[in-house]
């Protein structure tokens, strides 16, 4: 394993095995900006993404600006501790990258489908303490549509927070059910973010790792994102923006990723 590697495992370990005290289980965490969390019992959250490019060659035309994708992201909490979500967006898989939704042809891209898939989850409340959570992580459905490539995720979310800093890590395998010579392969997929603020107001950084598990050691990506978010009443607006491969075998800072979102809470 690469020493990056090995820290984020160490991260995952720690969070995991952070001792945490039951509590009522619709406390929100600041953390819920980010990754897949567990809602508040009853609540409803709708988020549209818009995702782009903002990336520049030297010799070839850019994609400054070109959309990339157009995706909803739906979470509603069904008991205190299990939320469902359909996840359409790269922000709602934890990637920064172009998810599924509505593709748009561009400079760099033509698409084989107008829709390109989505993928369902499942959110288990393991545990959850004064600072910290454990949810249990599934999800299943398919990452493109032409031709068709279902999947399934196994993973958990870590989260810790202390007054307005906050931390949420995501390990998951994702493993491929079909078609992996159109690109279906199983991958490991961890982000790390590490945040300061509340639900008016937040900031954070977003890293990990990425990479197929063939071949990981020469495949792997790290990626490195800024993103913030504001609160007005039940709206929430937000952007990210990142580079997908900064660092790891085949790195480079010329690919560079968008994404702004509109968030309704009921």
């Amino acid at each position: 394993m690469r020493p990056s590697y090995l820290s984020l495992v160490a991260v995952t370990v720690a969070v995991v095995t952070a001792p945490v005290r039951d509590l009522r289980a619709d406390e929100p965490p600041a953390s819920r900006w980010v990754g897949a969390p567990v809602l508040p019992v009853g609540r409803l959250d709708v988020n549209a993404v818009h995702e782009l490019r903002l990336t520049r060659f030297k010799h070839l035309p850019d994609e400054f600006g070109d959309a990339w994708a157009d995706g909803i992201d739906l979470a509603i909490a069904v008991s205190p501790r299990l939320t469902l979500g359909l996840g359409h967006s790269a922000r709602a898989r934890g990637t920064i990258d172009h998810g599924g939704g509505w593709c748009h042809d561009g400079r760099g891209q033509v698409c084989d489908r107008a829709y390109a898939g989505a993928l369902l989850d499942a959110r288990w409340l393991a545990r959850r303490g004064e600072r910290g959570s454990v949810t249990a992580l599934a999800r299943a459905g398919v990452i493109g549509l032409g031709p068709v490539r279902p999947a399934v995720r196994l993973g958990l979310s870590g989260r810790r927070w202390r007054g307005r800093w906050w931390g949420a890590v995501e390990p998951e395998f994702q493993i491929a059910l079909g078609h992996r010579e159109a690109g279906n392969r199983d991958q490991l997929v961890a982000p790390l973010w590490i945040g300061v603020g509340h639900r008016r107001a937040a900031a954070w950084i977003m890293t990990g790792v990425r990479g197929e598990l063939v071949g990981f050691g020469e495949k792997y990506e790290i990626p490195l994102l800024l993103g913030g978010g504001l609160t007005v009443r039940q709206v929430r607006v937000g952007a990210e923006v990142g580079l997908p491969q900064l660092a790891g075998p085949q790195n480079t800072g010329n690919v560079r990723h968008a994404a702004i979102w509109l968030g309704v809470t009921f």
